[in-house]
């Protein structure tokens, strides 16, 4: 991609400027980087850039601005400006980025060296470097214990309904698989994501990574050099917030039809929408390791498995704990992280010989707190003097940098070790290492299955490691020692000595290590497993039928009851809708008059009608309970809520659904329901059904899109997505009558406010034009006001507290006195205000899993 309009259209006095920012191939890449993906989140529209040179190899993706509106006259601070985009594009944006450095010209390693502790802790690691090992050692085994108490060991619910149906990908374009890189940099599962991006690239997927944590990304040179392949950088340049929008776009305009997580927490984050909005999209989810402190990313794998089509891991112990702990089952696929064994692979051979004189241990790992580079400096310290009196010359080699490189600088220069230890810059040549060292040591406090195992034994040296994660699986019982740091220490010491000394025990740990090792390889590899799949998934896109242009299942909830006149006039202009419901539920709550005839006569010729006829009348709330939940258990998408006495315009529902589709598409916000104008008959407002605004309620409001945010509205009209009513369940029917449809969509706004649509119109055939005023209280009214003060006084206590249940019993006091209310029926409002204070009603959710939650 080249950056627009080119340098020479520029004007002249800017032209050195934007030269000297573009002079290198990485400031080229980092614009055409930021470009990317300012395009795909504002197709066809005209970006200007503002933009300079961070003084860090590491973005600041929270820091980039989306501005809609026109630029400055002049950039600000010093920034060069640039453009992109259609020069004749109606919209226009503004953005303001800068761009990382290249972390090979700030000639620094911005790798901690030194731990992140403060005070006394950060004295003790460098005084007393294996007392605090035992310390930490303690605090972590506190928290395994605690593990499942603290989070959360049970997959997310997921209901296969909750999906919209696929949008369309641009076919125009090869099959491409997104690859979730946890960062760009060394560890064990990114090497896994390093392969795994070139097996999809030979299955023939299009290839395209991003990182999730900010990062100099170092490794991304190491990616395929293949126009197949592609690295984008939201890790740089992209705010949290937008993350949705910008997978959403990549996902329909690059064709990826499978996602791979390699402890990509963004993607996490995502997946639930990810798999509504993209049902048919391929999930598969590799991990490695189970933390002491959550779980860490098997934990999250687990808990979004019902999201995940295939779980890839390493070890049969991440297999035990994904099936027992949380029913993964066949979904788990065990690919080890092994070459593909060959007939003529030749077998191991470990070099160790009991006696010899030159002794040289290995370590090799990111000096961070998990793999105890301070126990591997203290090991020596012990042989130091059980080698010299043998005569053994002692040597350890250490590979790695990262927090605990200082203090294991310190330990060196105190103890004298100069001599005895070599560190190793982390790009050295570990392979080459292995080939030269007699026992590599693996200390770890947490680990998985250790890649480095697996190399040092094909290359000839014998691996002595803690008895953590799936260690077991590869390293022989013997060379395995306990987890706390001072017996571990004690254990590696005794076991050097013994092996050293007594050549039917050393004979006897090197069979067992290479008949392990030649086991492991007799199990399925990544490569296999992952490969296979990969082709698997291209060959199923190819072969994908095209979506067709389907409106998502939406449903019609009517309650009646003894209104079959008016009744009828709603099914028919239900009849008359331009976007007509797919299934219409009537709630006959006990109806005494004609409506179940009426009822039976209309599903003779209305065959998307069905009758839920209650054996006694649950009121508004207790229909409207039952009608909403009945169309969630049907699958419906959306779920049109409205009164029996309430004629929709033949375009009323298409505007609501409408509305909500563009508020989507513009904003990338969810509303959580859109509601009609309601009308009188007489043409004018219908006080009853009046919305209640939000402040900021013009925010969204244009000629283009003519709509309002509000906070709730009437049930009269309303439409509904079905993830709302998956979040936020279903209206209480233990109200009966009246609040119930405040409530509701009071809570639904909890997760956005609603819309309000002026031009999908509704006529309310009320027989009077008056909105809730308890200053109109009567004896006819009497029942429903008291239903309605209780109710509301009930959530205003729980939403507002005390304070809120008084300002409320406060203006229904003002309205009484202002519509001289009599005296006895302002005393059974004020009963009611005061029922409101234990009055505890549940929330029913639809999933049955769920049950119900606390009352509020």
């Amino acid at each position: 991609m080249t950056i627009a309009p080119p340098i020479d259209d520029m004007a002249a006095e800017t032209q050195s400027e934007i030269a000297t920012l573009f002079s290198t191939d990485h400031t080229r890449h980092q614009a055409n980087a930021l470009i990317r993906i300012c395009t795909l989140l504002f197709p066809q529209t005209r970006i200007t850039y503002d933009t300079h040179l961070l003084g860090t190899a590491t973005g600041e993706p929270d820091l980039v601005q989306f501005v809609d509106d026109a630029p400055p006259e002049t950039p600000q601070n010093g920034d060069i400006r640039f453009t992109s985009g259609p020069i004749d594009a109606r919209a226009e944006i503004h953005v303001r980025a800068g761009l990382v450095a290249d972390p090979a010209a700030l000639h620094a390693d911005d790798t901690p060296t030194q731990p992140n502790f403060s005070g006394p802790v950060l004295q003790a690691t460098y005084r007393t470097p294996i007392l605090l090992e035992r310390a930490k050692h303690h605090v972590e085994e506190r928290n395994r214990r605690l593990l499942s108490k603290r989070h959360q060991h049970s997959p997310l619910s997921r209901d296969p309904a909750d999906a919209n149906r696929p949008k369309e990908r641009d076919r125009s374009k090869r099959p491409a698989i997104l690859v979730g890189f946890h960062w760009l940099e060394i560890g064990g599962a990114e090497a896994l994501a390093f392969d795994s991006v070139r097996w999809a690239l030979a299955a023939g997927l299009r290839v395209l990574v991003i990182g999730d944590r900010p990062a100099p990304q170092r490794l991304a040179d190491q990616l395929p050099d293949h126009p197949d392949v592609e690295f984008l950088r939201p890790d740089a340049y992209l705010p949290h917030d937008n993350w949705f929008r910008f997978l959403d776009r990549l996902i329909a305009t690059e064709n990826v039809v499978a996602l791979h997580l390699h402890h990509h927490k963004r993607l996490y984050d995502n997946l639930m929408r990810l798999r509504e909005t993209w049902p048919d999209l391929h999930v598969i989810d590799s991990t490695h390791i189970i933390e002491h402190k959550d779980g860490g990313y098997p934990r999250a794998s687990g808990v979004w498995s019902r999201y995940i089509d295939t779980h890839h891991v390493i070890s049969t112990e991440l297999i035990n704990y994904l099936t027992h702990g949380f029913g993964v089952g066949p979904r788990v696929r065990l690919g080890r992280m092994l070459p593909p064994r060959s007939s003529d692979a030749p077998r191991p051979k470990l070099r160790f010989t009991p006696g010899q004189k030159s002794l040289r241990l290995g370590f090799v790992g990111r000096m961070v707190h998990q793999k105890r580079a301070p126990l591997a400096i203290h090991l020596v310290i012990r042989l130091r003097r059980w080698a010299s009196s043998n005569g053994i010359t002692l040597h350890l080699d250490m590979v790695g940098t990262g927090p605990y490189l200082d203090v294991v600088k310190t330990m060196i220069r105190r103890h004298g070790l100069e001599n005895m230890v070599t560190l190793h810059p982390a790009h050295t040549d570990v392979p080459a290492l292995l080939g030269e060292i007699d026992m590599l040591v693996i200390p770890s406090a947490n680990e998985g299955l250790a890649l480095v195992g697996y190399a040092a034994i094909a290359a000839g040296a014998l691996p002595i490691s803690t008895d953590v994660g799936a260690q077991k699986e590869l390293i022989a019982p013997p060379l395995l020692t306990p987890k706390p740091p001072a017996a571990c220490l004690r254990r590696m010491d005794r076991l050097i000595r013994h092996l050293w000394q007594d050549a039917e025990f050393t004979e006897t740990c090197k069979t067992a290590t290479v008949a392990q090792f030649e086991n492991l390889r007799n199990d399925p590899t990544a490569e296999e497993e992952l490969g296979n799949l990969y082709a698997e998934i291209l060959e199923s896109a190819r072969h994908r039928p095209q979506v067709q242009d389907l409106h998502p299942r939406l449903a019609a909830v009517i309650v009646t009851h003894n209104r079959a006149d008016k009744l009828a006039n709603v099914l028919d202009a239900l009849a008359r809708q331009t976007r007509p419901p797919d299934v219409i539920f009537v709630v006959d709550n006990a109806s005494t008059d004609h409506t179940p005839d009426l009822l039976e006569q209309r599903a003779d010729t209305t065959p998307n009608l069905r009758i839920l006829r209650l054996d006694q009348n649950l009121g508004g709330a207790g229909g409207f309970n039952a009608g909403v939940k009945a169309a969630y258990r049907d699958g419906a998408q959306l779920v049109w809520i409205s009164d029996d006495d309430a004629y929709p315009a033949p375009d009323a529902i298409e505007m609501l659904e409408t509305a909500l589709e563009v508020f989507e598409d513009d904003t990338h916000i969810r509303a959580p329901f859109a509601c009609s104008a309601v009308r009188w008959t007489d043409g004018s407002l219908c006080e009853m059904n009046t919305p209640d605004t939000v402040w900021d309620w013009p925010r969204f409001f244009s000629s283009k899109t003519p709509y309002f945010l509000v906070r709730s509205c009437s049930f009269v009209s309303v439409l509904v997505p079905r993830w709302a009513i998956r979040e936020h369940g279903l209206p209480i029917k233990d109200f009966f009558i009246w609040y119930d449809d405040a409530e509701y969509t009071l809570r639904l706004a909890r997760s956005h406010p609603g819309l309000f649509v002026p031009d999908s119109r509704v006529i309310h055939d009320l027989a009077v034009n008056q909105g809730v005023n308890y200053g109109l209280v009567n004896e006819t009214t009497l029942w429903k006001f008291k239903y309605g003060a209780r109710n509301e006084a009930a959530m205003q206590l729980r939403d507002r507290g005390l304070p809120g249940l008084a300002a409320f019993a406060h203006r229904v006091r003002g309205q009484m006195r202002g519509g001289e209310v009599p005296r006895p029926l302002r005393r059974q409002i004020y009963r009611a205000l005061l029922r409101g204070l234990w009055f505890r009603p549940k929330i029913e959710f639809a999933q049955a899993d769920q049950g119900q939650v606390p009352p509020f």
